[in-house]
């Protein structure tokens, strides 16, 4: 994507956010909280499901909960989506993924779960403890 097109793509986000938000008070995705989230981050049944099973499986605590919410809202005004979905969850859950140490959750792995269609483990990977040990790793 050219430099033109993210600029347009995140104009049409913030101005999609901009009339969401007119009457509520607020400005930003970033800005929810409570009913508000609830509204306007409503999700459906099978976005909901993997949410919940992500939040047991990487023990996510509300306020990381409520982040992905947000996170998922924002990933769906880029895309121009009116409904957060399932995709727009399972990209927001995998930025979490990466910013902690969690084995067998490497880049690819809830989109592999998504895709078996099990909610199960996701299959291995051969870049052994993926992405995350290794930003961690090159930190330290």
């Amino acid at each position: 994507m050219s430099s033109e097109e993210a600029r347009e793509k995140l104009g049409v986000a913030y101005e999609r956010q901009q009339r969401r938000y007119a009457e509520a008070g607020i400005r930003w995705n970033s800005e929810l909280s409570g009913r508000l989230l609830a509204v306007h981050a409503k999700l459906a049944s099978d976005a909901e499901a993997l949410l919940t099973g992500m939040y047991s499986r990487l023990g996510l605590s509300y306020r990381a909960h409520d982040r992905i919410l947000k996170l998922s809202r924002t990933i769906a005004d880029l895309e121009d989506c009116d409904a957060v979905r399932l995709e727009h969850v399972a990209e927001a859950v995998q930025y979490r993924a990466l910013d902690r140490q969690t084995t067998g959750y490497e880049p690819g792995a809830i989109r592999q779960m998504q895709a078996a269609g099990d909610g199960g483990e996701p299959e291995s990977s051969s870049r052994g403890d993926g992405i995350a040990a290794d930003r961690k790793a090159a930190v330290n």
